[in-house]
């Protein structure tokens, strides 16, 4: 049985917990890690929590699926089994990924690439960009207007309107 039609259905409808339920089923039959973090994401036990935040340290990359290529430095938060916020490159490679469908927050270090990845109707639960002016590894100060506008300028073209702020560091990343 192919997964990816489940997956599908996930990133179509992110709001839909039983579609996530089905493929947490359908994962864990074929013996992948993700059925089980998806099951314990969806509880709400402390002790689920736990075990599911153990998952996550051994498996990060292997969750994030198709966005490991574009989340920087392994910085996400994950919720019923998925990424619903990250640290990202928003490239051209990147813009056409089903699995943004359950991203609702991304921050872009800005680059000399125009993040196009925003324009994407993959992007269906997209409720904020936060613009970090600087690389991770030197700031760049006085920038942040310049680098919104950008963005700005991306989600327009696209006929988007969302809450696009400037920050100056990074958020904890934790698991909900």
């Amino acid at each position: 049985m192919s997964l990816a039609p489940l997956f599908h259905q996930v990133f179509s409808r992110p709001t839909d917990l039983g579609s996530r339920r089905v493929l947490a089923d359908a994962l864990l039959e074929a013996g992948d890690p993700l059925g089980e973090f998806l099951l314990l994401q969806l509880s709400t036990s402390a002790r689920c929590r736990k075990r599911a935040a153990k998952l996550l340290e051994r498996h990060a990359g292997h969750f994030m699926g198709p966005l490991a290529a574009a989340v920087q430095h392994r910085r996400a938060r994950f919720r019923h089994g998925f990424v619903v916020e990250c640290l990202a490159g928003l490239g051209q490679s990147v813009a056409g990924l089903e699995a943004w469908g359950t991203v609702e927050k991304v921050w872009w270090i800005s680059s000399n690439e125009e993040p196009v990845a925003l324009a994407s109707q993959s992007f269906r639960s997209l409720e904020e960009v936060v613009v970090l002016p600087f690389s991770v590894d030197r700031p760049q100060r006085g920038t942040g207007e310049y680098f919104t506008d950008v963005v700005e300028q991306v989600l327009r073209r696209a006929g988007k309107r969302l809450r696009v702020r400037t920050s100056a560091r990074l958020p904890r990343w934790d698991v909900d």
